[in-house]
């Protein structure tokens, strides 16, 4: 048996064993044999095999990963029901995971494995615990009576990223258990990724060292490079190394430079007080955290940023700050660390292994296998390779590529994204830079749409941090149902999804993407129309919010209008800039309970007065 396939592992080991020998060497013989008989019987019922058995240790495969959950409880009711030895009853911990491994002379190997040993390192005797991979994929396999208990999410000795853990639960199992060592329970409100990160651990360390040894830490890198993503995997990897925790602050919404403290203040709820500033009430609940701070997407506030994140850095010695620009920051003490673009192949390389290795085609071949059957091959190896290369390295540009494969083949892609890029290179003889590497795959991708999509594509640039599907279809005007054309745009990985309010899907721009959305929209004769169409939404919004927050709902509507802060202030904006500050204005009256119980007293009366010098 040779080369890589995926399936499920089931690891168990026995809870304190050196001590079980010690006390009752010639009894723990025989009850070994009796736990040896138990696995062995209960995994082949179920269609696994053993293949690595190490003192008390077992490790086995199974193609389902239902029967290797089914294998662990007949498992575990089985060794509750045998007679032990006098030393002390066997208690087995169980472990179970999934993945791609090497299999070599009927052995595996590989991250999946050291996973799933990592999981069964913070198990506790007669539990069995599970991988979030697992859990999707069993939930709805198993009896009636066996239930998935969520425990939080666990750091797991030298792995990447934290992992979500679940414990079966069975009526003839035991239930109560302490806590898993190295349970995340540090503050933050990091958001939560929908894709693997890929890469980058050269630039995790380097950053962290940078870290350590400054306060303030400007990741800085042109548009679509990663800075934002490899941010936030910084954020969850120090977690522990922040008492009052991990902050995360977008600033892509805003244009006010005087707006950064309230976006901050906003995240840990601090509110202006009488006679102090929101800076001044900041700086006063901040002073004594030990926290970091990341502030994303700074390019466009500077001047608001230096000055805010240059005060606040004196007057709050054990605060640090990460923050995302394309360029420095310029704030006093800020270290530089420039994000590189992804490891691309050399130009005649042609080995699939070498090809592999490089991290641009790791992130291409990632992507691609999400959305459609696609796998790396000899034959695919070098079209990828092409694409990664003509792209730069840059991320954002290879997912875009990376998303067309549902379509086209590697060697399309490359044949198209090459023509179009040979035409830049003609008008412009120098060689282009990163950001016109990133505007060209996406001017290329949105060639490639059907006029509904991008139709939907420029209208969508509209909305400013965020859109739900309801605010779309009401806003967005199309001879068919917007969810397909939504679909089909993030299928092309030009929309992203996240998590909204109550498990509800919200969609977004990158903001690089964005600003292209935004040159296209401007270009067309239906901006005005449907700028005016998300006044009149957000109107009613803010109408029903204000309806909402005097009531049992209060705090979902709250947290509703943090959602749609930003569309909230593109709306007055449209306001004013269309002469409509009647609706505008009375969005503004509706919104006085959000200010005045956020304590944002200054956007609020600010809004206002705009708003009344326009009418």
């Amino acid at each position: 048996m040779g080369g890589s396939e995926r399936a499920t592992f089931l690891f168990t080991d026995i809870e304190d064993s050196c001590g079980l020998w010690e006390r009752d060497t010639a009894g723990m013989e025989v009850d070994l044999e009796k736990h040896d008989r138990v696995l062995r019987e209960a995994v082949e019922s179920r269609a696994g095999r053993i293949f690595r058995s190490a003192g008390d240790s077992v490790l086995a495969r199974f193609e389902s990963a239902a029967d290797a959950v089914k294998a662990a409880i007949d498992a575990q009711l089985r060794l509750r029901a045998t007679v032990w030895g006098e030393a002390t009853p066997i208690r087995v911990r169980m472990a179970i995971h999934d993945g791609e491994a090497q299999g070599r002379a009927g052995d595996f190997y590989g991250p999946a494995l050291n996973r799933c040993a990592r999981i069964l390192g913070v198990a506790y005797g007669d539990q069995i615990l599970l991988s979030r991979s697992i859990r999707d994929s069993v939930e709805n396999q198993l009896s009636s009576v066996t239930n998935l208990k969520p425990l939080g999410k666990v750091h797991l000795r030298g792995l990447e990223g934290p992992e979500e853990i679940y414990q079966v639960g069975h009526p003839g199992l035991k239930a109560d258990f302490p806590p898993l060592a190295g349970l995340d329970t540090s503050p933050h409100n990091l958001p939560v990724q929908l894709t693997s990160f890929v890469g980058r651990n050269r630039d995790l360390r380097e950053i962290n060292k940078l870290l350590s040894a400054s306060r303030i830490v400007t990741l800085t890198g042109p548009g679509g490079c990663g800075k934002t993503r490899l941010s936030l995997k910084l954020g969850e990897q120090v977690l522990e190394e922040f008492v009052d925790g991990v902050w995360f602050v977008e600033l892509h919404a805003l244009t006010n430079q005087d707006a950064v403290a309230g976006a901050v203040a906003s995240v840990f709820s601090v509110a202006e007080r009488t006679g102090q500033t929101i800076e001044e009430a900041l700086a006063e609940w901040l002073q004594p955290k030990k926290a970091l701070i990341i502030i994303d997407n700074c390019e466009h506030l500077l001047e608001g940023v230096s000055a805010f994140v240059g005060g606040m850095s004196a007057q709050c010695p054990n605060l640090k700050w990460l923050l995302t620009s394309r360029g420095p920051v310029h704030v006093h003490g800020e270290a530089i660390y420039r994000v590189p673009t992804l490891s691309v192949p050399e130009e005649d390389e042609t080995r699939l292994a070498s090809i592999t290795r490089c991290a641009a085609v790791k992130l291409f071949t990632d992507r691609a296998s999400v959305i459609s059957s696609f796998n790396l091959t000899s034959a695919s190896a070098p079209h990828v390779a092409s694409i990664c290369r003509r792209l730069d390295g840059m991320p954002l540009a290879i997912e875009v590529a990376a998303s067309w494969t549902k379509a086209l083949a590697p060697r399309q892609i490359a044949e198209r994204l090459g023509k179009h890029l040979d035409l830049l290179h003609r008008a412009s003889p120098s060689k282009l830079s990163k950001h016109e590497t990133l505007r060209a795959a996406i001017d290329w991708s949105y060639d490639l749409l059907v006029d509904q999509e991008r139709r939907l594509f420029r209208q969508l640039a509209v909305f400013s941090g965020g859109w739900t599907l309801e605010a779309a279809e009401q806003v967005c005007q199309l001879e068919i149902d917007p969810i397909h054309v939504l679909a089909s745009l993030i299928d092309k990985s030009l929309v992203m999804t996240e998590e909204g309010l109550a498990g509800e899907l919200r969609y977004r721009y990158l903001e690089t993407i964005r600003e292209y959305a935004l040159e296209r929209f401007s270009e067309t004769g239906d901006e005005v129309d449907v700028r005016r169409r998300h006044l009149q939404y957000f109107m009613s919004f803010a109408h029903e919010a204000e309806k909402g927050m005097t009531g049992d709902a209060q705090a979902e509507w709250m947290s509703r209008i943090d959602l749609e802060r930003g569309n909230l202030r593109a709306a007055m904006r449209s306001g004013l800039d269309l002469d409509e500050t009647e609706p505008a204005l009375k969005m503004a009256v509706s919104l006085w309970r959000y200010w005045y119980y956020h304590g944002q007293f200054s956007e609020g009366s600010k809004w206002l007065h705009d708003l009344l010098d326009g009418a």
